[in-house]
């Protein structure tokens, strides 16, 4: 499909060793994370959110998932009746049935990426962050469209998709398609940024599995003097023998995450993901318009296979 790009590129290869079956792959102490669980997409009706929306299509189909669309819409919490009483909910027809448009047209584009998508449809009321929070506690993927830069004006803010992520316990992907063929040291392949403390293995198997279904290699951006890096690298080339690698400095993850097919940002356990920004260039890469980029989760189960 054309988000998922094949591109070789000149990283050194791991040992080969034999692979595991397709189907389930051996991950001994890598954490258990299928990525066979729906795939949840938030839209809103928006132009520019039907990228993130084509992007989750593509994404779904590729994992052999299901699709699952949410859209959320408001209605007056307390309008005046018509006796000069107040009521507390009042559900508007009309907001109902404009949501219901919204979800049936991007079902309808969902299934023009991929025909034989399993697609539903889901309305909520309430806030955005609230209703995506409520319908993807389950589902192995949230993707949500980048705001527009004016909501970046302020420094202190919090960045989009931010409040979602903070909460979910899965990985939640930020998704703006680039508009041209962007160059740089990883275009097309999946560039994992890992933070100087912290488990870097969920980061590193949703990378992995990823660059796996593209048919690209993996860039690591992390600081090499980690013992439990290097574990988990070596794990990985156990896991993904077919998946090349190479490691870079993290002061080059500006550079190398132009142009990249994804970008996988390490998070910290105990939903404290505000640590993983605390760099200027991470923080730098979610601000700007990069492409797709995954907020990896935090749930981790040590034994297990894929």
């Amino acid at each position: 499909m054309r988000f998922f790009r094949r591109q070789q590129a000149g990283e050194v290869r791991p040992p080969v060793r034999a692979a595991a079956s397709p189907g389930r792959r051996k991950t001994i102490g890598l954490p258990l994370r299928e990525d066979s669980g729906s795939v949840l997409v938030a839209v809103d009706g928006h132009a520019k959110g039907w990228g993130a929306l084509e992007w989750a299509a593509a994404e779904a189909a590729a994992r052999g998932s299901a699709l699952r669309i949410v859209h959320a819409y408001t209605w007056s919490a307390f309008p005046i009746d018509a006796f000069g009483g107040l009521m507390l909910v009042h559900r508007d027809p009309q907001a109902e049935l404009a949501a219901g448009v919204i979800v049936e047209e991007a079902a309808r584009r969902a299934r023009r990426i991929a025909p034989t998508l399993r697609v539903s449809t889901h309305l909520q009321g309430g806030s955005p962050a609230d209703a995506v929070l409520r319908e993807g506690r389950w589902d192995s993927l949230i993707v949500l469209g980048r705001r527009s830069r004016a909501h970046w004006t302020n420094p202190y803010s919090e960045p989009p998709g931010l409040r979602v992520a903070r909460r979910a316990a899965g990985p939640v992907a930020i998704v703006d398609l680039l508009g041209h063929e962007a160059r740089g040291p990883s275009a097309g392949r999946v560039v994992a940024c890992l933070g100087e403390t912290g488990d870097p293995r969920p980061a590193l198997g949703l990378a992995f599995r990823a660059a796996l279904r593209r048919g690209v290699g993996v860039t690591v951006v992390a600081k090499p003097a980690r013992p439990v890096l290097k574990e988990a690298l070596r794990m990985c080339q156990d896991a993904f023998p077919e998946v090349r690698f190479r490691r870079v400095s993290p002061f080059a993850l500006a550079s190398e995450s132009a142009g990249a097919a994804l970008t996988v940002l390490d998070a910290r356990p105990h939903g404290r993901l505000h640590r993983a920004f605390t760099s200027s260039s991470s923080e730098a890469v979610l601000r700007s318009r990069r492409g797709p980029i995954v907020i990896a989760g935090t749930t981790v189960d040590v034994t297990g296979t894929w």
